[in-house]
């Protein structure tokens, strides 16, 4: 660890732990194009894929812990529906972040592009405009679909080091039909789960360190605080907006960065 990587590093953490408190992601899904990005404009060594995507779910996990403390005050989490996907997606993550370690980091990084793009995709599809609800009935959803959906979304998360949000919340909101900002408040957990298993895999498989995992929980914790206070405040058409709009940027980035192997 180099004194002007643990500075970047640091620095992405703030900004994506705010999103992750803003857009219930966990953050990853910006730190893997940022960490891809910044090197290359400050003429510094580039990241290492491999190490870029055990950052990416290292930043998922203390983000989205973060996040979820702050969301809970805001009544929106279903003890039920956590406890279905957490379960499911933690065995998935922690699966797919095993296998990830036989994977070339080129292969990783065009599943990563692929997977963002079709969640950029899905959240395009979604109309706005209607009205969200304060409450939703997640509890009578249907329990084998959301064990299914989050068990598929924790093995693409765990393999291309990621928490899963830019998959989760779109699964969340176009198949399991429930409101924004109940996504949102429960996502958090959910990807905390799935980015746990990811790091315990990663961890296994000597992919990532304690060290970067110190740097990213200090930077998390005012990042993420600030970042679940803003959401409380804003629409809800404001913040599909901000998601479609991280999701296409992340998108491009990591498109561009493929293009350039």
């Amino acid at each position: 660890m180099e004194t002007h990587q643990i500075g970047l590093v640091a620095a992405c953490g703030i900004v994506c732990s705010f999103f992750a408190g803003l857009m219930g992601i966990g953050g990853g899904v910006l730190m893997a194009p940022l960490l891809l990005l910044v090197p290359s404009l400050s003429h510094t060594a580039a990241f290492p894929v491999p190490l870029v995507a055990g950052l990416a779910v290292t930043q998922d996990l203390v983000g989205s812990f973060v996040a979820a403390v702050v969301h809970r005050r805001f009544k929106f989490q279903n003890r039920d529906l956590l406890i279905r996907m957490c379960s499911a997606i933690f065995v998935g993550a922690l699966a797919g972040a095993v296998l990830s370690h036989y994977a070339r980091g080129e292969t990783i990084l065009v599943t990563l592009a692929i997977l963002v793009t079709l969640g950029a995709g899905c959240m395009l599809t979604l109309d706005l405009n209607v009205v969200d609800l304060v409450t939703d009935n997640v509890s009578g959803r249907n329990g084998v679909l959301t064990i299914v959906v989050a068990a598929l979304v924790g093995v693409l998360a765990g393999f291309v080091g990621q928490g899963a949000g830019f998959l989760l919340l779109p699964a969340m909101l176009v198949i399991l039909r429930l409101t924004l900002r109940v996504t949102v408040a429960n996502s958090l957990g959910i990807i905390f789960c799935a980015a746990l298993g990811g790091l315990l895999g990663r961890w296994g498989t000597q992919q990532v360190s304690a060290s970067w995992l110190l740097v990213l929980l200090l930077t998390a914790i005012p990042g993420a605080i600030m970042g679940g206070y803003v959401s409380a405040r804003i629409t809800h058409k404001v913040l599909g907006h901000a998601m479609i709009a991280l999701l296409v940027f992340a998108s491009i980035q990591l498109w561009i960065k493929v293009l350039a192997i």
